[in-house]
């Protein structure tokens, strides 16, 4: 079966539950506090030590790591990291430096050109690319891996030329069960309707090919976050970049391997987005094809459910979510993409949508 290619072509598939929400506040509530408690002892922090220093390179828990964690000072324009006092960015080094300060709110008072800096690691993430707060026992590339609570004004300017490039046979770190995160944010959970607001991802390049991968892994790739909940997004547009992703396997390994790509978002809760757009492409591609091209028979449905590629324009999934006045224009490439027979989805805006019917996609 050929590779399907959606543009403008919305795909949803709708799960109306009867029952109140099932990732409710208080589950996500919970979530974050079964992660503190678990979460490993090497944290990225500031530290007054550290303040004053100039840009440097601390490395040594992650060598070999496909990213370099830079220390930058946390010193802005101006402001004071309130909502109503943001920190004013004008420089990649500042914005680097929201790392260490991911419960304050921030505002761009320049276009920020990140196309020298090397490798970028998500907001929030890890030089491994780790940083899921969803899995229930943290791995080694999780460690020092935080969540962005504040907002962000982009205050209509752009950010350019982010750069992420992770090609290895297999993931950095791999356990036996792995998440691996690609972004210029990593998880997002605002408080009191904070918001991403006014900003544009452009020019950018997230390029990932593991082709020998022995651990179960999810790779999860977006432009602006791999999970938010919560979170007010306005005009904001991911434009001039790629997102391509490619995976194989070892040998005879079964290990699990689930690919979920965004426009900007792989997956948003409970929020709302309004007046966006994405017209960068997504490439999926896979060397598993006899895994991820199966049928009904016993023996390849189980093959099948080991591998799934999932993509949207705007968002991989969204949940419980707005999306008001949105467009997409970038192609859409995802393996196999027949609902029903294998687990890969594609779609123009979303590839998944689950919704109690009222919260649907207008405009």
């Amino acid at each position: 079966m050929k590779k399907s290619i959606f543009k403008t072509v919305i795909l949803i598939s709708a799960l109306v539950l009867a029952a109140a929400p099932v990732f409710s506040q208080a589950k996500r509530t919970q979530s974050k506090q079964t992660q503190q408690q678990r979460q490993p002892q090497t944290q990225i922090k500031r530290t007054p030590s550290t303040a004053q220093k100039k840009t440097t390179s601390t490395q040594s828990y992650w060598d070999g790591a496909p990213a370099v964690l830079k220390e930058t000072p946390f010193k802005f324009e101006g402001g004071t990291g309130t909502l109503k006092d943001p920190y004013l960015i004008k420089t990649a080094e500042q914005l680097n430096s929201v790392r260490f300060g991911l419960s304050k709110h921030y505002k761009l008072i320049a276009d920020i050109d990140l196309s020298k800096w090397g490798n970028w690691i998500p907001l929030g993430g890890t030089p491994a690319y780790g940083g899921s707060w969803i899995k229930k026992y943290p791995q080694a590339a999780d460690a020092g891996c935080g969540e962005f609570t504040g907002s962000f004004d982009g205050n209509g300017h752009v950010i350019s030329g982010m750069t992420i490039i992770d090609h290895n046979d297999d993931i950095f770190m791999g356990e036996a069960e792995a998440t691996r995160a690609y972004a210029l944010f990593g998880a997002i959970f605002p408080e009191n309707n904070s918001f991403i607001r006014n900003l544009g991802v452009v020019n950018y390049t997230i390029d990932i090919s593991h082709t020998k991968m022995k651990y179960n892994c999810d790779l999860r790739v977006a432009a602006i976050s791999n999970y938010a909940a919560g979170l007010i997004v306005e005009n904001c547009y991911t434009s001039g970049g790629k997102i391509k992703v490619h995976t194989g396997r070892a040998g005879n390994q079964t290990s699990r391997v689930y690919v979920m790509a965004g426009g900007m978002f792989t997956e948003i809760e409970d929020s709302r987005i309004t007046n966006c757009y994405n017209s960068s492409p997504i490439i999926i591609t896979t060397s598993d094809t006899d895994y991820m091209n199966y049928n009904y028979t016993t023996t390849t449905r189980q093959l099948g459910e080991l591998r799934s590629a999932r993509a949207g324009g705007i968002a991989m999934q969204m949940m419980y979510t707005h999306i008001t006045g949105c467009m997409n224009a970038g192609e859409v490439t995802v393996p196999y993409a027949n609902f029903g027979y294998g687990n890969s989805l594609a779609g123009g805006i979303v590839g998944k949508v689950v919704c109690l019917g009222q919260q649907l996609i207008h405009g």
